[in-house]
């Protein structure tokens, strides 16, 4: 049981040190992380074909409330990296979609994330890289997991521990 209490505690040091890092301070570039993942999902489903998502959609993606998505939006529309408008078919559903520039900033943005990830990739070798990726997998398949029990166990009352 000590040794686990070891490794526990190296895998928190290397979490912090992480956290720590500037790697995905270089990557915001000045941006807020929240605006960034909003912008690089709006980008996405641009991608998959779909010019924009409605705010209920983007609430429950980043499981917050419609009115702190509203909060979110209102700078980046200023600095005009998105636009907001009422959907045409059903006037109570507001959209947003990228603009050009916001479509700027998210180029940029991944093209910045592609060049630390190759340098990443080449200081670590090929296998070590394969093997961070298919741990971090585990990893969110066991946080998945965890979540999944939780939300049971919520549901049953049950005060099992995870």
């Amino acid at each position: 049981m000590a040794e686990l209490k070891q490794t526990a505690s190296e895998l928190i040091d290397s979490l912090v040190l992480i956290h720590k890092s500037s790697w995905f301070r270089r990557i915001l570039n000045g941006h807020k992380k929240n605006d960034l993942m909003l912008m690089l999902h709006l980008r996405r489903q641009e991608d998959l074909g779909e010019q924009d998502m409605r705010v209920s959609d983007i609430s429950a993606l980043l499981n917050v409330t419609s009115p702190t998505v509203t909060q979110m939006l209102n700078p980046m529309e200023k600095k005009r990296y998105l636009d907001r408008y009422v959907d045409p078919k059903d006037r109570r559903v507001i959209r947003v979609k990228l603009t050009p520039a916001g479509r700027e900033v998210t180029d940029e943005t991944v093209l910045v994330i592609v060049k630390h990830l190759n340098q990443l990739v080449e200081y670590l070798g090929e296998a070590d890289s394969l093997q961070l990726a298919q741990l971090m997998r585990k990893i969110s398949d066991y946080s998945d997991e965890m979540n999944s029990i939780l939300a049971m166990n919520d549901q049953t009352g049950d005060e099992k521990e995870c």
